[in-house]
């Protein structure tokens, strides 16, 4: 569905006893955000452009022509994701990522709308 549509939406994923959040973006959008990110954290250097290169070549698999047909997507992607790893008591770990991928067969479970946690309060009580 967002492979097809400008839909940024957010959602929260349960994958593999991790809970991943963020705003579900299209594989195209994931690509060129990648691209983008590139360009603005490394130094230009020819190993640098080289990948982004092939992020941006990458994104042009999620562009439909007129005649072609829809694959079945097989991954999902979010941007400003937070990754939280779960102990048994409260969330003990919250990672910060600008894109995350992930494989749609690991995902057991999923609530539309991005989790509103904020670890430094849970910590203070």
């Amino acid at each position: 569905m967002a492979n097809n549509a400008s839909l940024e939406i957010g959602i929260t994923l349960q994958v593999g006893g991790v809970i991943v959040s963020g705003i579900l973006i299209s594989g195209k959008k994931y690509f060129q955000g990648l691209a983008c990110e590139l360009r603005a954290n490394a130094s230009i250097n020819l190993a640098a452009e080289a990948i982004q290169n092939a992020m941006n070549d990458m994104s042009t698999a999620y562009v439909l022509s007129d005649n072609s047909e829809m694959l079945e997507p097989k991954f999902i992607h979010l941007r400003e994701a937070r990754i939280l790893l779960s102990s048994p008591s409260n969330f003990s770990s919250d990672i910060r990522v600008a894109y995350w991928r992930g494989k749609l067969d690991c995902v057991e479970g999923f609530v539309l709308g991005e989790l509103n946690f904020n670890t430094e309060e849970q910590h203070s009580q």
